[in-house]
């Protein structure tokens, strides 16, 4: 039975075709726009039309329609776009090596620990008293908890189900088969016994892996809040009381044999932390499309700030270890935010964190491969999207609100600033070659109102500032190219340190770098017009389920199938 504020889908349909956009969202949006565009990104745009116009004249060979002033102020909007594009991506390169970094420390700590293992078996094996001393530089934290795994406290696994995908029996293998020195128990929890992943999960279970200590559990339609979020609360509740730790997982993520251990032990070194949280790294299928390299880049500039430090003020809700007695306990109000029209529980949790100055630890190890289905639909591209973006016009409270509506706006200004000089640039190489090659059927010296006019502006001979901007923007997205690439080869290679064989993260090193940059290209420039089709609409669907948001709260609605 829905709550009395919940809209059936009955009314759906005919709701969104007469009222689709809610008056306080209009105006709410139009105060927005005004002052962003007003302060931010007006001359952004002005110069963005005002070189297609350019273009369009160029090719046409209808110069004369501007003055000379026009085209000097065009070159000098264009000039500096193209220097804001280049800082956008020096910032993104320089991200991407100190998250490199990062994750290397991980590797040689990873590394020295193996020699360190091999050294005492090679020690014990010839009778000798004491293992040899090997320089691990490891942090003192992971040390401590290294050294207190023998005696590590409950631990329970809380996985949220629905539906069975391509790789879901290869995530469930390595979450259930992590190894875990103290008492632990995994708790997947569906909607229905209807879910085609149970018969699928039940012979896993029963097969390879002791039932004594996994459970299944219905948890029912929710009626206030996201499935998934009531799935976790289900979960958490019916967890063991012997536990110390909750582990909320995505079940889409494959997980290294050591995590449990390895992040149990972080929260017993670090009595000053709450919780814990990670990060994924997409691998997309061999032969993947376009489509699916711009759901990978989406989260490439979000993996810094996952990587920058070994705590972090951002939750992942794929990953989220908690003190069970805080949750069960409500202790920080995180269950009952959850419970009043949650609809993003990774947002809601850094939130509160922020509000209640917790903090949130994210060790280097933290970090998973995430499969992305070979082939992308253009619909389930933008209901993907619609979905990561219609988290930022949810929030808890008011402070929430403006942060999360703030981000909206840093977002947006970031995407098209990248897009536009990259646009800008390839533009203006491609109606340069166009006037080379019609170079002998065209008067280019006799002065203004001809073709060496738009030679200019393309960075021919003696425009020295627009040749400069486009060789600064070149080198500063090749840096980001190299950076993502140096990036990408050290993850790749902690995964191999952290699993037992490559044979876990094979497709990892199939990276197609083209689709890669053309799905960044059109997913940065596609999120702009999504944010504001998302903040506009209150509908969104998600596994199934529609949703409708209103006043950062959201609404659980009948499947759409019924």
């Amino acid at each position: 039975m829905l709550s009395d504020s919940a809209i059936s889908y009955a009314g759906v349909a005919p709701l969104m075709r007469a009222n689709p956009i809610p008056l306080q969202n209009l105006s709410a949006l139009c105060t927005i726009l005004i002052t962003a565009v007003q302060r931010v990104n007006h001359w952004l745009c002005h110069s963005f039309i005002c070189f297609l116009q350019v273009s369009a004249y160029s090719v046409l060979e209808l110069p004369s329609l501007l003055r000379h002033a026009q085209l000097e102020r065009l070159l000098s909007s264009v000039c500096t776009m193209q220097l804001q594009g280049a800082f956008c991506c020096l910032v993104l390169a320089c991200g991407w090596i100190w998250a490199g970094c990062m994750r290397l420390k991980e590797v040689r700590r990873l590394q020295a620990q193996k020699l360190q293992s091999m050294s005492d078996k090679l020690a014990a094996r010839h009778g000798a008293s004491a293992s040899i001393a090997i320089a691990t530089g490891a942090p003192k934290q992971a040390s401590q908890a290294h050294d207190s795994k023998a005696c590590l406290p409950g631990l329970t696994v809380v996985l949220p189900i629905q539906g069975l995908k391509a790789h879901s029996l290869l995530n469930w293998q390595s979450q259930l088969g992590m190894h875990y020195a103290g008492p632990l128990e995994y708790l997947f929890v569906t909607q229905s016994a209807s879910d085609p992943a149970l018969p699928v999960l039940s012979e896993l279970i029963s097969c390879d892996y002791e039932a004594a200590r996994t459970q299944i559990i219905i948890s029912g339609p929710s009626s206030s809040c996201s499935q998934k979020i009531h799935n976790l609360q289900r979960g958490i509740l019916k967890a063991s009381k012997a536990s110390k730790y909750v582990l909320c997982l995505d079940d889409d993520v494959q997980l290294h044999p050591g995590f449990l251990e390895m992040a149990v032990g972080h929260m017993e070194a670090d009595s000053a932390a709450f919780m814990l949280t990670g990060y994924p790294f997409d691998i997309a299928d061999p032969g993947a499309g376009v489509l699916t390299y711009a759901a990978l880049a989406y989260h490439l500039p979000l993996l810094i700030a996952f990587s920058v430090s070994q705590s972090t003020s951002f939750v992942w809700g794929g990953c989220m270890l908690f003190p069970l007695e805080s949750m069960v306990h409500h202790t920080f109000g995180i269950m009952q935010a959850w419970q009043e029209g949650g609809y993003s529980d990774d947002l809601i949790v850094a939130a509160k964190c922020a509000q209640h100055k917790l903090k949130i630890l994210c060790p280097s190890g933290a970090i998973f491969p995430q499969r992305l289905e070979a082939r992308y639909s253009w619909k389930q591209y933008w209901n993907y999207l619609r979905r990561q973006l219609y988290v930022m016009d949810t929030y808890a409270s008011c402070s929430n609100k403006r942060i999360n509506h703030a981000l909206m706006l840093i977002h947006c200004y970031l995407s098209w600033a990248v897009v536009f000089p990259i646009t800008s640039v390839v533009l203006r190489l491609s109606l340069w070659v166009a006037e080379l090659l019609l170079l002998p059927s065209q008067e280019i010296w006799d002065g203004p109102g001809t073709s060496w006019d738009w030679l200019r502006i393309f960075g021919a001979q003696g425009c020295y500032v627009g040749m400069l901007s486009s060789i600064l923007f070149w080198i500063a997205i090749t840096s980001a190219v190299l950076a993502l690439y140096w990036m990408t080869g050290v993850v790749l290679s902690l995964f191999g340190e952290m699993f037992p064989s490559g044979e876990t993260i094979s497709g990892g090193d199939s990276f197609n770098w083209v689709k890669l940059w053309l799905g960044f290209y059109l997913g940065n420039a596609v999120l702009p017009c999504c944010m504001l089709y998302t903040y506009l609409s209150p509908w969104v669907e998600w596994g199934g389920i529609w949703y409708y948001k209103r006043k950062g709260r959201v609404q659980r609605l009948l499947p759409h199938n019924l």
